[in-house]
């Protein structure tokens, strides 16, 4: 009896051993709050890769949690407003940092430790990029998206413009008289916001009856805030900014009339549908895929949808790219970084920053792009644009001409304003100088509280 006690005890402690063994080798989950869409759907196979392949040696295995579209951000301020644990990342972006920042982690000492680290570095991103999401000098998250506006325009027409003897005279003459300006046209690459206009005045049949295009463009002109970026990006190249250096709205400059007045005259001249109040993003790829319009300021992934042969049948090999027009300062394109920040309330900050850390290789920024997603990383860019051209062109608009605007926790709001007076302006229910003067008062309000 005494050997069968002894044999049950050493059984025990063996069965013991192995449980304690084997719950120490189960990896800790962590969790990422994600945005559903195209993003999503990319940082997926970078997770089940990550999970496959890494978590054995790391001890970390990563969820991915989908929140639904409609109140996303609001959910993911109620988590951290009430300091909740249950995840571990959230999804944050350079328009919505500022509001998130006061409760995510700052990366850079966590970087700092070689121990932790592993091969990742934030450093792999564009300077501008990475700054996006760097707040009072801490850096609140890894950006793993970085989109941008562009001018997408119909690259047979605008090369038969340049050619056709006929059209030209048409153009110099549409320019004297519209803009009393004697102007030739000139590749997109090289525009200016007259050639633009100029451009977008041929192309239109209130202009030019002969035109292949009912309108030269089709303007996001909806009161809806994203739109306000694409107004921004026309200020910011005609010299402007929302604020001045003292921290004071500037929407009362000599710059934010020129940007107002080139939407305005687009309207009045017939340039674009006056139903460019109700539009957004789906709108003006419609007017492009369709013929109706010659050109548009749209984000980069529209590229993928307007050249795609089975969604844009008519157009999907005659799509061109270039940077928004210059103004009296450059060419723009406005930047919008997405990406994941660390909650200072998770309780795995480390285990956490081990999956951060290998985002911010080479080899898992390719993964996203390979499969979908646009990383702000110049090597990747352009090896990925062999196959999806669009990528070049965000490298070196992303090295040359990205830029983003702030106003703190205030960002959105700021946003809102403007969309609201540029699209009641573009529905000549007010003149430019009524819409910027009431963007102006606005701000200020919204700014002193």
């Amino acid at each position: 009896m005494k050997r069968i006690g002894e044999f049950l005890g050493l059984s025990l402690a063996v069965i013991v051993w192995v449980a304690t063994m084997t719950a120490a080798s189960e990896p800790v989950t962590v969790k990422m709050v994600y945005w559903p869409g195209p993003e999503s759907d990319a940082m997926q196979k970078v997770v089940d890769w990550y999970n496959e392949n890494v978590t054995p040696s790391s001890g970390v295995k990563v969820e991915m949690v989908l929140f639904g579209r409609e109140g996303f951000f609001e959910r993911e301020a109620t988590l951290l407003a009430a300091g909740s644990s249950e995840v571990d990342m959230i999804f944050t972006t350079s328009y919505i940092i500022h509001e998130h920042a006061p409760y995510l982690e700052n990366l850079y000492p966590y970087f700092a430790n070689p121990e932790l680290r592993g091969e990742g570095t934030p450093d792999i991103l564009i300077p501008t990029v990475k700054e996006s999401f760097v707040v009072d000098g801490e850096l609140k998250g890894l950006v793993m998206d970085a989109s941008i506006n562009l001018l997408l325009y119909r690259k047979d027409l605008v090369e038969q413009l340049l050619t056709n003897p006929e059209w030209r005279e048409m153009y110099r003459r549409i320019a004297v008289r519209e803009l009393g300006r004697e102007l030739l046209p000139k590749h997109p690459e090289d525009w200016t916001w007259d050639d633009f206009m100029a451009t977008a005045l041929f192309f239109s049949k209130s202009q030019n009856p002969d035109s292949p295009t009912t309108y030269g463009t089709a303007l996001q002109a909806k009161a809806m805030w994203p739109n306000g970026k694409i107004w921004s990006s026309v200020l910011r190249s005609c010299g402007g900014s929302w604020l001045d250096e003292q921290g004071t709205p500037a929407f009362n400059s000599a710059s934010a009339r020129r940007a107002m007045d080139i939407y305005v005259s687009l309207v009045e001249k017939g340039a674009t549908s006056p139903a460019c109040i109700t539009y957004e993003y789906m709108e003006p790829n419609e007017a492009v895929r369709t013929g109706e319009a010659a050109m548009i300021l749209q984000w980069g992934v529209a590229y993928i949808e307007l050249t795609d042969p089975e969604r844009s049948p008519l157009v999907w090999d005659k799509i061109g790219v270039a940077p928004h027009p210059a103004g009296d300062v450059h060419h723009t394109v406005w930047l919008t970084s997405m990406g994941v920040g660390l909650s200072k309330f998770s309780q795995h900050k480390e285990e956490s920053f081990k999956w951060l850390s290998f985002l911010a290789t080479l080899d898992a920024q390719r993964m996203y792009g390979q499969n979908g997603g646009v990383p702000g990383v110049t090597e990747v860019l352009n090896e990925l644009s062999a196959q999806k051209p669009i990528y070049g062109y965000v490298a070196d608009y992303l090295d040359k001409y990205a830029f983003f605007e702030v106003a703190g926790a205030k960002t959105v709001g700021v946003l809102r304003i403007i969309a609201q007076y540029v699209s009641a302006a573009c529905a000549l229910q007010m003149n430019a100088e009524t819409a910027l003067a009431n963007i102006q008062r606005e701000v200020a309000e919204l700014l002193s509280q």
